[in-house]
């Protein structure tokens, strides 16, 4: 009798448990099952400005407690700035990747006195834009000399204590793509463009960074006195005082001055130099330098640089070019797997320091010389008598004409090379 009792409370207390009305944990928290249509909001005295009505759309998400706000497959335009303070998803009807056959969401700017959109405070935390287009007014090319115009950052990010995601996003013809400040834990993946001046610019993040899928491409023009002004200008991924970037597959830049800058920041408090990035694979196509070290008490580790130099204009090496550059009053403590180079200005490695101490081990370098216009070569230039490069690998160099010298060195830096005895 006392066993069947317990067994008739185990049902009685589950059927109380099943049918007695209770709150969900994620209903008090968000309503994920609604969504904000921006569009509801547009009003006639907005005219040709779709800001008032994004900002409309995110008071409604904050009072509604609805965090996801749609975009359709249309053209927004935005003359003032939108700032985003609480978490929000704004998804987009995702885009294709031809200028010429465009469909879904795109916002459109005018206004280079503007900082389009802001996404700020410890309480937008979490916040993702997915799916999105933006495109900014540029100057026309037909002109003999060509710049863009000084549009600001297309989206700040600052002070919002880490994981906001930018995924699956294209900027066509952009000045500056994504400024982010004193933030830390950013998620970058799928960023697809073209840019003049830089398409990531990080500064003062203390934690995780993660970034994949970088495509800088000439989606909006391919004119080369456009791509000749990228040469010169744009370093598509600059680093300040970063901690532990962590860089994902699909890294790929088209005619830049520089992919990734591994820079710093002068602050005598909180700056210093981008320390311990983490890059598996860069393909650099065009591009002056593929990594360039400005920043003193730098370190990473490093798979493949795959670099080619080529000047837009003409079929010759870009002047100052190489796979990885060490500036002046800069330094570099770093391991490398693999380095290929073609369209090389006359060093694969080249190290313009002159004081402090440089630590490269790198397991093999390989250059094609063919297009090469310089008499002497060299694998590993430096001015530095105190750095070391270790190399795991002889040096291999391809299409090296009798007029054409090439040296692992030019013997100022410490060079080591494996001594290699024929196996008998």
């Amino acid at each position: 009798m006392y066993y069947r009792w317990k067994i008739l409370d185990a049902f009685l207390i589950l059927f109380l448990w099943a049918f007695w009305p209770h709150k969900s944990f994620s209903s008090e928290t968000e309503n994920t099952s609604e969504i904000i249509q921006v569009d509801r909001f547009k009003l006639a005295q907005d005219k040709d400005d779709d800001s008032p009505s994004i900002r409309r759309a995110l008071d409604e998400s904050e009072k509604r407690n609805i965090h996801r706000i749609f975009f359709s497959s249309k053209k927004y335009i935005i003359k003032t700035s939108i700032i985003i303070k609480t978490k929000n998803d704004f998804v987009c009807e995702s885009p294709g990747l031809d200028p010429d056959n465009f469909s879904g969401t795109l916002f459109y700017i005018d206004n280079v006195d503007i900082y389009p959109v802001i996404i700020q405070g410890k309480y937008s935390r979490g916040e993702s834009i997915i799916g999105c287009s933006w495109k900014e007014e540029q100057n026309p090319v037909q002109k003999s000399t060509w710049a863009p115009k000084p549009y600001k950052a297309l989206i700040t990010i600052r002070n919002t204590l880490g994981e906001v995601n930018i995924i699956d996003n294209y900027m066509i013809g952009i000045s500056n793509g994504i400024k982010i400040r004193d933030s830390g834990r950013i998620k970058i993946d799928g960023l697809y463009g073209q840019f003049f001046y830089n398409a990531i610019d990080i500064d003062k993040s203390y934690d995780v960074d993660r970034i994949s899928n970088i495509h800088q491409w000439p989606y909006w023009s391919n004119d080369k006195k456009v791509l000749s002004f990228q040469q010169k200008n744009l370093d598509v991924i600059r680093l300040g005082r970063v901690d532990g970037a962590a860089f994902g597959t699909g890294l790929f830049t088209y005619a830049s001055n520089s992919f990734i800058n591994l820079s710093s920041n002068p602050d005598k408090n909180s700056g210093g130099p981008s320390t311990k990035a983490q890059i598996p694979y860069l393909t650099c196509d065009f591009t002056r330098i593929c990594i360039k070290v400005t920043g003193f008490g730098t370190t990473a580790d490093i798979g493949v640089i795959d670099s080619q130099a080529q000047n837009v204009e003409k079929d010759t090496p870009l002047e100052n070019s190489s796979a990885l550059t060490i500036s002046q009053n800069s330094s570099l403590e770093a391991g490398v797997s693999k380095i290929n180079m073609q369209f090389s200005s006359g060093s694969i490695i080249d190290d313009q320091t002159t004081s402090g101490v440089n630590y490269l081990s790198i397991g093999s370098i390989r250059s094609d010389w063919s297009n090469t216009i310089y008499t002497k070569n060299y694998y590993v230039f430096s001015k530095n008598s105190n750095s070391i490069f270790a190399l795991h690998d002889i040096p291999f160099g391809t299409n090296i004409s009798p007029s054409v010298k090439t040296s692992i060195s030019n013997n100022i830096a410490n060079v080591s090379i494996p001594v290699f005895e024929k196996v008998r």
